[in-house]
């Protein structure tokens, strides 16, 4: 048994702790966060309408939002944990059941078509896309940062008691200023198709790096 958030944290409530001087601002405007330009994403300034304080908070780097969940006396999820969650306690293959994502469950990209608005939705938009448990945004509006290091053959080698998946840094090579071994992001964000809006698909990300596609819970 664990709690875990009914929504990914808000802008608001990140807010609250940066207020506090227990977290530090979003990457917001130092030029760091990768958000959209177009075509591809870039380093620039995050667009004012996903700064609203009903969006979920975004362009937080993995460490952020460690230091938040500690904040509330809580820790980020194992990816265990998330997909759990997200299968409505392990028993359906999407959190509202079998059926493939589509715009009235889950805030992602159809190829310009009408589903988003290649942006970030006040959280919990897409009420026919919680779980049993009425978690909302599982699937959609932003990637979420979990605690585990990636690892590629998860499914194979996740600890069995739920828990995080943290083996030694030495294990992922990675270039020099890259920011250590990658962690995980679950959930598919705004920016993707139906076809990766699964609560299966999983994504590598450096843990110093933000974007405005990834949030947390």
């Amino acid at each position: 048994a664990f709690e875990i958030s009914r929504s990914e944290v808000t802008v608001a409530q990140y807010r609250v702790c940066v207020n506090a001087g227990s977290c530090t601002p979003p990457h917001w405007d130092d030029g760091t966060c990768f958000v959209f330009a177009g075509h591809t994403w870039a380093r620039g300034a995050l667009p004012e309408p996903l700064r609203a304080p009903s969006h979920p908070v975004v362009c937080v780097d993995w460490h952020q939002a460690r230091a938040f969940a500690e904040w509330v006396g809580a820790r980020l999820p194992s990816e265990a944990e998330w997909e759990y969650a997200a299968r409505s306690e392990g028993k359906a293959m999407q959190p509202w059941g079998a059926a493939t994502a589509d715009c009235g469950q889950a805030i992602m990209s159809d190829g310009g078509k009408g589903c988003g608005e290649e942006g970030t939705w006040p959280v919990c938009s897409k009420r026919a896309g919680t779980t049993a448990q009425c978690l909302c945004d599982m699937i959609g509006n932003v990637w979420e940062w979990v605690e585990d290091l990636w690892h590629p053959e998860y499914y194979e080698s996740t600890p069995r008691d739920g828990s995080a998946m943290v083996v030694h840094a030495d294990y992922y090579p990675q270039p020099q200023g890259m920011g250590g071994a990658p962690r995980v992001a679950r959930g598919c964000s705004w920016g993707d198709i139906a076809k990766v809006c699964r609560a299966t698909t999983r994504l590598r990300r450096s843990p110093k790096l933000s974007f405005d596609y990834v949030g947390f819970r």
